[in-house]
């Protein structure tokens, strides 16, 4: 059943469509297959036909299947009928993924079935009974997963691989694009760490170019960090003293040459102020 699997992965069949497809619904020269079906019935869910393309890693599958195959059907029964709704495919995929190693964790049991000792451990290595001293049996536990979930596995592959949400709508064949867009929007670490990985580097302070006609009589600072520094200081003492000069000059008038060490004009202009003003008493 390893080209069932491929194909529930590569297409997004359901468990009925992929149990009824037929040898006819399969076009390995033009890449397609056509679903028409679900079981024996001649409609799927959605009620009417589609046809989706064949990925060229499926095509090999495919081809071994309906060579396999005595009868019309692709994936038949042991019989050449046509399996039934209650075949448990989901028992199939469990040992499958058993055996790639994609469990949750190990059930070591103890070969000596009057011990009955047993132990479970995240690894497969090699273990004794700490009671007979028989070698343990490691037994996988795969992770729960249905038949049916292996249809979110496709879109989540699709989403990994950039395909537009509108695409991934016509292969699983949603009528609502909400469901599709409901599994296009589970993320797990994986998908977090490749999103920061895309995050642009962030661009280091420079200084200006030494032979830059802005820089002739300046000291050059060896340390970018210290030059901005010194720029920003610079920025802030000259605000800070057009605020005192206003706030001076609208507090003292005619002192402003003792107060903020102007020019001649400034300082005749305060001189004459003094001279102008009357002795009282």
């Amino acid at each position: 059943m390893a080209a069932a699997l491929a194909s529930a992965v590569y297409t997004g069949l359901r468990k009925g469509e992929l149990l009824g497809l037929r040898k006819s619904d399969v076009d390995l020269d033009e890449a397609t297959i056509t679903v028409r079906r679900s079981y024996d019935n001649d409609t799927t869910k959605g009620g009417h036909a589609d046809v989706l393309p064949v990925a060229p890693q499926l095509a090999p599958f495919l081809e071994e299947a309906i060579e396999a195959s005595k009868t019309e059907l692709v994936f038949p029964a042991a019989d050449g009928s046509m399996r039934s709704d209650e075949t448990d495919l989901q028992q199939v995929l469990r040992r499958a993924m058993g055996r790639a190693g994609l469990v949750r964790s190990y059930l070591h049991v103890c070969r000596r079935k009057a011990c009955g000792h047993e132990e479970q451990a995240e690894d497969s290595e090699l273990r004794r009974c700490p009671t007979c001293k028989m070698k343990l049996w490691p037994k996988a536990l795969p992770r729960h997963l249905r038949f049916h979930d292996l249809r979110g596995t496709t879109a989540t592959l699709l989403a990994r691989a950039g395909v537009p949400l509108v695409v991934a709508q016509r292969m699983l064949r949603h009528a609502d694009p909400r469901l599709t867009a409901n599994v296009y929007t589970r993320v797990d670490l994986a998908d977090l760490r490749a999103g920061v990985a895309r995050l642009p580097p962030l661009v280091p302070t420079v200084s200006p170019r030494a032979d830059s006609g802005k820089n002739e009589g300046r000291e050059q600072s060896g340390n970018p960090t210290n030059l901005a520094a010194l720029h920003w200081s610079g920025r802030q003492d000259l605000n800070l003293r057009r605020r005192g000069k206003r706030r001076i000059t609208r507090r003292c008038r005619g002192w402003l040459r003792v107060a903020t060490g102007g020019n001649d004009s400034s300082a005749a202009t305060a001189d004459s102020g003094r001279s102008g003003r009357k002795r009282i008493g």
